[in-house]
């Protein structure tokens, strides 16, 4: 009887303990959670903050007024712009590694759940995280069109002979005209596109971060 209520003792000190290890491990891996989720959102943040300054710098340029459509005003705008373009391949390259990353990151802390948890937990935050990342991917996407388009424009300048009157270019070819009619209905079709984008990026953003909040809140 002795040696029978000894192991049901230790039957029970034994899941106590085990049960204590895994609360540890469960507080260790939410601790870990709520540092990536905090880490994302302070990326984003800053994101926000870089990016705008890039496109503050190019808008400045006005490169589409008519006072800056001349062969020096081109000459002088088409590098930055380049530059500009560039910098967005960079940046989307640059976000797929760190999508990569995070999702990595997930995964390695889903490892200590139970398998039936793995697949719920940090659900809501990488759907934020995916509706985030995608909107404004596709609104730097519309910004390399648009600005591919511009560089377009700007190319085909340095190769016109044209006059400013009133406000207006002046073309001394009608197809020279009709070949800046082109490009810049381009221009104004993507100029579209790049506006809708921003706007839906804009809202995923809020959006996701509320979502994101949310998550932070539970780990806590």
């Amino acid at each position: 009887m002795g040696k029978r209520v000894l192991t049901i003792v230790l039957l029970v000190l034994s899941f106590g303990l085990a049960h204590a290890q895994s609360d540890v491990v469960m507080d260790m891996v939410n601790h870990s959670a709520a540092e990536l989720i905090d880490s994302v959102m302070q990326t984003i943040n800053l994101r926000a903050e870089i990016f705008n300054d890039e496109v503050t710098k190019v808008n400045k340029l006005r490169p589409l007024e008519v006072e800056n459509l001349t062969k020096d005003k081109v000459e002088a705008n088409i590098p930055v712009i380049k530059e500009f373009v560039d910098y967005l391949d960079v940046y989307r390259a640059t976000s797929d590694k760190e999508k990569a990353r995070i999702m990595d990151s997930v995964a390695a802390l889903r490892v200590y759940l139970p398998k039936s948890k793995q697949k719920k937990y940090l659900k809501e935050f990488v759907d934020a995280y995916t509706l985030d990342q995608g909107a404004f991917y596709k609104y730097t996407q519309s910004l390399s069109g648009l600005y591919t388009n511009v560089l377009e424009l700007l190319q085909f300048m340095k190769t016109v002979d044209t006059e400013t009157k009133d406000g207006k270019i002046i073309f001394k070819d009608r197809t020279q005209m009709k070949g800046y009619e082109k490009i810049i209905g381009k221009v104004e079709k993507q100029i579209k596109k790049q506006s809708s984008a921003s706007i839906a990026s804009q809202k995923a953003s809020f959006e996701a971060g509320q979502i994101m909040q949310k998550s932070y809140g539970k780990l806590q």
